[in-house]
């Protein structure tokens, strides 16, 4: 609803006369409201739902991800050509940018869910290919040291220990996939 309001004040005095005009403009918010705030907040709304995505559904996430911030960077260039060209910042800019900034980083926090995931993964390779290689040479060494299938206290190295102390950890969480958060937990303490 745009009022325009005009008061003329015309005074005379001995010299000259003055006319004075008062112009009070109001704008109507139902159009930005419609047309821009509530559907960016729904984009951004939108994207928090690949939170909620399993880590593998690798297809959803990404195409959500990329369709939440092509869709927002659509909505901020259209709103830009629509209002006029100023050099200062509005705060429909300040409201365009920060919906931008969570939808994006919706999709930074998949790109980071998954490097860490795969840098689980190359631990627990890492601790199997260990743990065989421990194995093995309990059994190669079984029958030379007497003393019970065990290798010589020479022989066992750090790494051992420490592989060691990793089995035993995860023999006591009862590790399993229900118990991967445990293991997540574990692996950042360690490092």
């Amino acid at each position: 609803m745009n009022k325009i309001i005009v008061q003329i004040y015309i005074e005379q005095n001995r010299n000259y006369s003055r006319l004075a005009c008062e112009i009070q403009f109001v704008r109507s918010m139902g159009y930005y409201l419609i047309q821009i705030y509530i559907p960016s907040g729904l984009i951004v709304i939108i994207s928090w739902v690949s939170f909620w995505l399993n880590r593998t559904a690798t297809p959803a996430r990404v195409q959500l991800g990329v369709t939440t911030v092509l869709t927002m960077t659509t909505l901020m260039s259209s709103t830009n050509a629509a209002l006029p060209k100023i050099s200062y910042v509005k705060s429909i800019d300040v409201y365009l940018g920060t919906c931008f900034i969570m939808v994006f980083a919706s999709l930074l926090e998949y790109a980071t869910v998954g490097y860490l995931a795969k840098r689980i993964q190359m631990r627990m390779n890492r601790f199997m290919a260990i743990q065989k290689m421990l194995e093995q040479k309990k059994f190669v060494n079984g029958g030379q040291d007497g003393g019970g299938g065990h290798a010589p206290k020479q022989a066992v190295s750090k790494m051992t220990k420490i592989s060691n102390n990793f089995y035993d950890y995860l023999k006591k969480i009862n590790f399993d996939k229900k118990n991967r958060r445990k293991f997540v937990i574990g692996c950042w303490l360690s490092t």
